[in-house]
């Protein structure tokens, strides 16, 4: 099996950028964040709907932060592991993705 390399298709995006997709993509507002905002301005405490946008914002940026940490961390082990018994979790990935299919139809018809 082979191992692709995407590093290279990406060295040359300069790493300023990425920081800007992850900032224009923070400016999009969350429905229940809005929904919020609108329900405190309207019942006259509009402090607790920016505390609520505030905890969705800082959780939000912690969950990213965690998976992007341990997406990081994780791709040394993930690339040995395929390298190998790539063959065999391919194999495995095909079942679940099967499986996966199969329970979407039982769903689907009942």
């Amino acid at each position: 099996m082979t191992v692709v390399n995407l590093g290279s298709a990406f060295s040359s995006v300069p790493s300023n950028s990425w920081v800007a997709v992850g900032f224009v993509a923070g400016l999009i507002p969350c429905p229940l964040t809005l929904f919020m905002m609108v329900l405190a301005v309207t019942l006259g405490i509009p402090q607790a709907g920016v505390a609520f946008a505030g905890a969705m914002a800082i959780g939000v940026l912690l969950t990213l932060t965690v998976v992007a940490l341990a997406t990081v961390l994780a791709r040394g082990t993930v690339t040995l592991l395929m390298e190998r018994f790539g063959a065999s979790i391919n194999s495995v990935a095909r079942i679940f993705d099967g499986l996966a299919g199969c329970l979407l139809i039982t769903v689907a018809l009942a």
